[in-house]
């Protein structure tokens, strides 16, 4: 029921902080969000081959709380290794592409995006992690935590009339809680 329930509120919360955010921004800003945000999924997919798999078929065979804790973080590392490796890429070809999608002059949003996409992985990757050893009711409070924050955060900015950055900055702080 908690996994359940965990990505029933995730969906909901998030949504209406996206439906928020749409109604705030301008069309320029959020067709700029929107394809700064779409460099996220793709990251993390690139990064993740297998990742699900070997902790559904490992974990469970390890017993002894220190050696899954060792094995998690092993794997947690090198992930992060990789998507640190692919978001230098991102980054580093920006000027290549950016023109064309219309982002040039995102570059201080696109880094916080960057540094939050890490985040995002890592978080999924532990969300991962969690399941495997049977800690939904984990999930579910991280979860309900990050999407409230997010709405709060979108709610405070749409207030406080910010721009790009700041939404880019709140999602990469709610990604780290």
């Amino acid at each position: 029921p908690y996994a359940a329930l965990s990505g029933i509120l995730q969906i909901i919360l998030s949504l209406v902080g996206m439906l928020l955010l749409v109604r705030y921004l301008s069309p320029d800003d959020f067709a700029a969000w929107t394809v700064m945000s779409g460099f996220g999924a793709p990251l993390i997919f690139l990064t993740a081959f297998g990742f699900r798999h070997s902790l559904v078929r490992f974990m469970p065979a390890l017993k002894e709380k220190q050696p899954r804790a060792r094995f998690l973080w092993r794997v947690l590392i090198r992930r992060g290794f990789w998507l640190i490796l692919a978001s230098g890429v991102l980054y580093a070809s920006f000027p290549l592409y950016a023109g064309r999608l219309g982002i040039e002059n995102q570059i201080r949003v696109f880094e916080v995006l960057l540094g939050s996409f890490f985040l995002m992985a890592c978080n999924q990757y532990l969300v991962v992690g969690l399941n495997v050893a049977f800690r939904q009711r984990e999930v579910l409070i991280g979860n309900l935590v990050l999407q409230a924050l997010w709405v709060a955060g979108v709610l405070a900015g749409m207030e406080w009339q910010e721009d790009l950055f700041f939404f880019g900055a709140w999602q990469a702080i709610c990604q780290s809680v």
